[in-house]
Parts: structure tokens; C-alpha cells; sequence
């Protein structure tokens, strides 16, 4: 089927300017299934791997991700969330804009890839070979890149069963490489484990390009973009890598000023506490392109839908923050007792499920209306707030210093954001 010059209409993306939310939560329900569905494949996989390597190996490894995390927004220089912009506002050129997207996708993670791994043993204390490097940041550039990029188009183009099935699909992979990892090393290290890693995503994000790339036949191969997209793509990027070392700097901090097993225990309770967030993330999901369309019109129309799902994240919120409490000192019986140490930070990160879907709204709703460049200010500001409290609290606290420095910069995060729609929505009523 050609999808190239389908426009989109109707269904998820025009029941905003509609006012009815029936095919939203129709989305999020599928949206929460796949989450649900994922969190179980997923959390059996986090626990095989923590049980196979030791503390430092994992802690070593998150470091390592959470350097390419940080990068990899500026692989294709925001294009991918422009692609997911145009599609929800015009639906047309769908494969065009498809085309651009994989192309700066396959090329810039490559190139970032062979990049980060000649600088990560200058930012980590490490001496894992350059190749073994490579291969773990390639995973993650471009083989989940490109898998996140399928998904995300579809789920553009209204088919949410692809963002719901495709991480799913991934992580089972991830899961029968650890179990084969298991059965086939003797003993298990990072080095041997960067292979199946490898083989577990990069191969299914080929695949799913090449099936989209099919699907999407007879669009025009556009390579270039205008000033004005180049602009906001940056701006994308910028926001998204400092959302993500807003998330994972403070690994990296830790396997550098404690060490690599302290890394790895505070790994393991953000991987929690990231299950936990599952539901607020589809909610976020669903809305993404919606919000983008409401955007167009300015502040007050994309505010009409945050208040509609605000009851919904609030909800969730406060009961995965009181579950991840409550629940946290059985988490050594899947973690094991290596990461008896993991209790307590679980229990000290559980507000962070609320804090952060308090601040999803806020940051998305900026983000659809024309006010990214303040919320991409906030986030840059605050990963230097990050850092600088890391280095203050971590030599004397240690991974509890980790925790106090994130929760404190969540807080001012939310309150930056909301105060900037607060004076939006006045400026508008003026």
C-alpha cells in the first residue's frame, strides 16, 4: 500500500479541534497495553541482566548509554520530531518527510556512533576496546533510533498498535539475547554482551525501515530542509539531549565520582521507578501529534487538552509515586540481594513518577504551541543546575546526593514551565 501522498483527516488527529476524546483514549488504552505488555517483557529482561553481571559492569554500561542518550537528538538534527510535526498539521508528503528523517537517522547515528566511542574513555574511566564502544552506542543510535522512528510515524498517521507492538517486539529480543547470553558465556562481561545487544535491536530497525520504506514508495527522496525547520529541529534536539541528561547525567556523575557499582545500584532503582512512569508515558504518546495540531492555533487550544488528560496523569502519578514507597523493599526479589543497596533509592526517587508527569504537561503543551525555545532554555539551565549540585552532593552523599539533586531540579523544572503557560494564557486573555 502507498501511503506516500495520503493525507491525514479524521480519527485521532482532528477529535481535538472537535472536542471529543473517544479515539484518544481508544489510543491510550492500546497505547497502555502495549506499555503493559512491554513492562512485563522488559522488567523480565532488566532482571536477567542484572543478574548476570555484577553491579559495576551494569552501572558501566548505563554510563555508557547515558552518553549516547545525551548525543544522539542531534544524530538527525531534530528532523525526526519536525517529520512528526509536519505529518500531524498537513499529512501530506508523508514519505518525503520519512525518507529525510531515515536518512539523517542511518548516516548521523553511524557517524555519531564512531564519534562518542573515540571520546567516551576521556568522559568515563573505562577500558573497554573502541570496537566493543562502537558497537554498544551503534545499538542504541541508530538500531533503536530507527525503531523509535517507525513507530512514531505510524503512530502519526493514526496507527498506535505500531508504537504499542514495536517496543514490546524489542525488548522480547533483548530478553532471549540475555537468556542465550546466559547459556553460552561461561563468564559474562560487558565486552561479550555488547554482541547480543547488537544482534537483539539493530537488525529489527532495519527491518522495520525497510518495510516502511516499502509501504511509503513513490514519495520524492527530499534530503534538504529550510532555515526555518534546521532552527526548530536544533532547538529539538538541544531540548531532548538535555531532557536526557536531565535523566542519566547523574549516572555518568556517579560512575566517575563514586564508582561503577554505585551506578549500577542507582541504575537499577531508576529502571523501577521508570516502570512505574509506564502509564503517564502513553498518555504522553497518544497526545504528541494531537498536541501539535491543537498548537497550531496558539496556547489556548493545545491547553484545552492538557486539562482534559491532566485528571488521568495526575492520577497515575500519585499512584505509582506511592506504589514505587510502599513496594520498595521487595524489589530485591527480583533485583536480587546485589542490589540490596537499590531499596532505598527506590524509595527516595518514588515522587519523581508524579513530579514528572506534572512536568510533561507543561513541556509538551510549550512545546506544540511555538514556546520551545523557552522550554529548551529551562531544560539547558537546569542540566547545569544538575551538574553543578552532582558535584557538590555526590563525594559527600554519594547516590542520595544523586537523588536530592534530581528531585530538587524536577521541582523548578515544573514550576519554570508552568509559570511561563500561566503568563501565556494571560498575555492571550489580554
Amino acid at each position: 500500500m502507498n501511503l506516500s501522498g495520503r493525507r491525514i483527516r479524521g480519527g485521532a488527529a482532528d477529535a481535538v479541534s472537535e472536542g471529543h476524546l473517544g479515539g484518544f483514549w481508544r489510543n491510550v488504552a492500546t497505547l497502555l497495553g502495549g506499555q503493559v505488555s512491554r513492562l512485563a517483557v522488559q522488567a523480565v529482561y532488566f532482571v536477567l541482566l542484572a543478574r548476570v553481571l555484577e553491579p559495576s559492569a551494569f552501572g558501566l554500561a548505563a554510563a555508557i548509554m547515558a552518553v549516547g542518550a545525551l548525543a544522539s537528538p542531534f544524530a538527525a538534527l531534530g528532523l525526526n520530531t519536525i517529520m512528526v510535526r509536519n505529518v500531524a498539521r498537513n499529512g501530506t508528503s508523508i514519505g518525503s518527510e520519512w525518507k529525510r528523517s531515515l536518512t539523517y537517522t542511518a548516516i548521523g547515528g553511524t557517524a555519531l556512533s564512531l564519534l562518542l566511542s573515540l571520546l567516551v574513555p576521556v568522559i568515563i574511566q573505562t577500558d573497554l576496546h573502541f570496537g566493543i564502544l562502537f558497537i554498544i552506542l551503534l545499538t542504541d543510535l541508530v538500531g533503536l533510533r530507527l525503531i523509535d522512528l517507525s513507530a512514531a510515524l505510524w503512530h502519526t498517521v493514526g496507527s498506535s498498535r505500531q508504537l504499542a507492538l514495536m517496543p514490546t517486539v524489542m525488548n522480547l529480543l533483548r530478553m532471549a539475547a540475555v537468556i542465550l547470553f546466559a547459556l553460552i558465556v561461561d563468564v559474562p562481561s560487558l565486552n561479550s554482551w555488547a554482541l547480543f545487544y547488537l544482534a537483539s535491536t539493530l537488525p529489527l530497525g532495519l527491518v522495520l525501515s525497510a518495510i516502511t520504506s516499502w509501504r511509503l514508495r513513490g514519495g520524492k527522496w527530499k534530503i534538504g530542509a529550510s532555515m526555518f525547520e534546521i532552527k526548530d529541529g536544533v532547538l529539538f534536539s538541544i531540548s531532548l539531549s538535555s531532557q536526557s541528561a536531565f535523566n542519566d547525567i547523574d549516572k555518568t556523575m556517579l560512575a566517575n565520582l563514586q564508582s561503577a557499582s554505585s551506578a549500577g545500584l542507582y541504575t537499577a532503582a531508576y529502571r523501577i521507578v521508570d516502570m512505574a512512569y509506564a502509564p503517564i508515558r502513553s498518555i504522553a504518546a497518544a497526545a504528541y501529534p494531537r498536541l501539535f495540531r491543537a498548537g497550531g492555533t496558539g496556547l489556548n487550544s493545545t491547553m484545552v487538552l492538557v486539562k482534559k488528560i491532566a485528571p488521568m496523569v495526575i492520577g497515575f502519578g500519585i499512584l505509582g509515586s506511592l506504589g514505587l514507597f510502599f513496594l520498595a523493599p521487595y524489589s530485591t526479589i527480583l533485583l536480587g540481594e546485589d542490589y540490596q543497596g537499590s531499596v532505598e533509592i527506590i524509595s527516595f526517587l518514588a515522587p519523581l513518577v508524579l513530579l514528572r508527569g506534572i512536568s510533561f504537561l507543561a513541556a509538551d503543551a510549550l512545546s506544540s504551541s511555538g514556546l520551545h525555545g523557552y522550554r529548551t532554555a529551562v531544560q539547558v539551565g537546569l542540566v547545569a543546575v544538575n551538574v553543578v549540585l552532582n558535584l557538590l552532593l555526590i563525594p559527600s552523599y554519594g547516590v542520595l546526593g544523586a537523588v536530592v539533586s534530581t528531585l530538587i531540579c524536577e521541582v523548578i523544572l515544573s514550576l519554570a514551565l508552568w509559570v511561563r503557560i500561566a503568563y501565556g494564557l494571560r498575555k492571550a486573555d489580554r
